[in-house]
């Protein structure tokens, strides 16, 4: 008798759930921190490179705003290597997490048959291509691209240059300074360039040498008063001063007669003043404004009688140039304002420097007589010089240019045409100019 066997069945069998297989399935705690999932599209850092997760701060809201959706990656995962950074992309993780796909991470506990689902993100990291500390400092694609061609143009120039250009590169790469070798020796460098600045000037030692060396009268620099900058007698010393004979100019009896005594008696600024005298009041103030006014009269012949610098004078050739003159006046100009040729040669020549020297004493002077107010303009045409370089002069002296007030205009009553020239003024405390820097005609 014939069994007949029914097919069988095909149909698959639901598998077993943790339920039916006796676990226990538990939620852990949220506040724990849990495991991270993350995702490399390039290179896998290794297994003991530790890995941070940091949170984004949460956006304080207004009164009046509503709150946004939850961001798309509140994290991100980072880490780094001696050479590299890992970093969370969170375009690339904003994409997976809306892609629908989800994982959860579970620990099971054979010993005690229990599941406990563990607070992990339901969706991975996707982390960057590494980034490589040494490009991320000093990479620049232009200066990779030049280096390219110019290690390029070497080679082309080693292999098919003259021998001129082949010398050229060769003398180049024995110039070319190994930054990399200098790392240890740099400390050394710099303790040798601390020893050897120790005798060098400090910043106002340096400004006291340049104030010293000015071509100028001797001064003092702490002054507080506009007398005190120029002494009388660091200008004309004491025993010219006492030479200076001013009874002969008394006894006459009109200004041409006077005007006719002085050595030099073209000058307009010595002649305004010389109108003036009578004015002074005082017979002692007047003598003194005269005795000064002498000396710029001499200082000017001086300066006129011998201004061919190519000429070499004997002490008897120039005390025939000023027979009225006294030898003590006319031995320290010569002192002074000239130099002497090399023994046994008694030989006086003017030069660049001492004709500087004999401008800025003579200002000087004249800066007394206008009481620390100079019409700059009358010394330029005297002296047959530009305005331009008698306003550096006393500039060099410490003065600033600047056009007269209406104090000033009523004080000295000056005309309109004065009125409208600006005047050298000695300011208190005394500045001098700063030596210049750099480029000619460039001032920093």
């Amino acid at each position: 008798m014939s069994h007949s066997h029914s097919p069988q069945s095909k149909k698959r069998k639901r598998a077993a759930s943790p339920e039916d297989s006796g676990l226990a399935i538990s939620l852990a705690d949220a506040n724990q921190k849990g495991p991270v999932l993350a995702s490399f599209s390039a290179v896998k850092p290794p297994d003991h490179v530790p890995f941070r997760v940091y949170s984004r701060k949460k956006k304080k809201l207004q009164i009046s705003e509503e709150p946004d959706s939850e961001p798309s990656c509140p994290s991100l995962l980072v880490a780094e290597t001696e050479v590299a950074e890992f970093v969370t992309n969170p375009e690339e993780t904003s994409r997976a997490s809306s892609s629908g796909c989800y994982y959860l991470l579970a620990v099971r506990k054979p010993s005690s048959s229990t599941l406990t689902v563990l607070p992990t993100p339901l969706h991975p990291h996707v982390i960057s291509p590494p980034t490589i500390k040494a490009l991320k400092r000093g990479h620049n694609p232009q200066e990779a691209a030049f280096q390219d061609f110019y290690q390029a143009r070497t080679a082309l120039g080693e292999t098919f240059g003259s021998k001129k250009a082949q010398a050229a590169i060769r003398q180049r790469e024995r110039n070319k300074v190994d930054t990399a070798a200098m790392e240890g020796v740099v400390e050394h460098l710099m303790d040798g360039i601390d020893q050897a600045a120790e005798g060098l000037l400090s910043k106002d030692e340096v400004q006291e040498t340049a104030d010293a060396a000015r071509p100028v009268p001797p001064h003092n620099v702490e002054a507080t008063r506009p007398e005190d900058v120029y002494p009388l007698y660091n200008v004309i010393p004491s025993a010219e001063w006492k030479a200076i004979k001013t009874v002969p100019y008394f006894q006459t009896e009109s200004y041409q007669e006077r005007l006719a005594l002085l050595p030099h008696q073209s000058s307009n600024w010595v002649r305004m003043h010389l109108r003036m005298l009578d004015k002074q009041g005082d017979q002692k103030k007047q003598r003194d404004t005269l005795k000064m006014l002498i000396y710029v009269s001499t200082m000017m012949a001086f300066n006129h009688k011998t201004s061919f610098h190519s000429q070499k004078y004997t002490r008897e050739e120039i005390q025939k140039k000023f027979p009225t003159t006294s030898l003590i006046i006319l031995d320290g100009l010569m002192s002074r304002f000239m130099e002497q040729g090399r023994a046994p040669s008694t030989t006086f020549q003017r030069t660049t420097s001492t004709d500087t020297l004999l401008q800025t004493y003579m200002f000087a002077l004249c800066l007394r007589v206008d009481r620390w107010s100079t019409d700059t303009s009358y010394l330029a045409h005297d002296l047959s010089l530009p305005l331009a370089k008698v306003n550096d002069l006393f500039k060099t002296l410490g003065c600033t240019m600047r056009l007269p007030s209406e104090r000033d205009k009523t004080k000295m009553d000056l005309s309109t045409k004065d009125a409208a020239n600006k005047r050298a003024v000695l300011v208190i405390p005394v500045q001098f100019p700063k030596p210049r820097t750099g480029k000619k005609g460039k001032r920093k």
